[in-house]
């Protein structure tokens, strides 16, 4: 048998590994995505088999067990929610802008070019003797 560049025999189970390390991924298909794949497929697989066990079942439907599951879903859901309304009252006393604040600040930025782009428009259309059938019909009421 050859030895291999990392040291040892060159066996039919590390050539073919080898080969499989090397080749392209599917077409589409990053390497890293397609780890995160197989260790997603172990993950549910121990998951499935885990959820069939018995003992899993009958400790799961105990009320105790339950109402911990519930209380330890709802603490997420509350920390998120304080740490929320924390980040935002330190964005207040530090004067910095919080996310949702940007975000409708450059809606209204957004809302105020097409404004802008518009009445300009208009300008122009005027300008050059264009009827605008809506600034006509604003301009025959008053």
């Amino acid at each position: 048998m050859a030895p291999s560049a990392v040291g040892g025999p060159l066996t039919a189970g590390r050539a073919q590994k080898a080969v499989a390390l090397t080749t392209r991924t599917g077409r589409g298909m990053k390497p890293l995505m397609s780890l995160l794949a197989s260790f997603k497929d172990v993950v549910v697989g121990r998951a499935v088999r885990l959820m069939s066990d018995p003992r899993l079942t009958k400790m799961a439907s105990s009320p105790r067990v339950m109402n911990a599951a519930m209380k330890a879903l709802s603490v997420g859901g509350n920390v998120k929610t304080e740490l929320t309304k924390a980040t935002r009252l330190a964005a207040g006393v530090f004067g910095i802008a919080t996310e949702d604040e940007v975000a409708t600040l450059r809606t209204t930025i957004q809302n105020l070019e097409d404004t802008v782009a518009t009445l300009e428009a208009r300008t122009t259309a005027r300008a050059s003797g264009h009827i605008d059938l809506f600034s006509a019909s604003s301009s025959s009421i008053g």
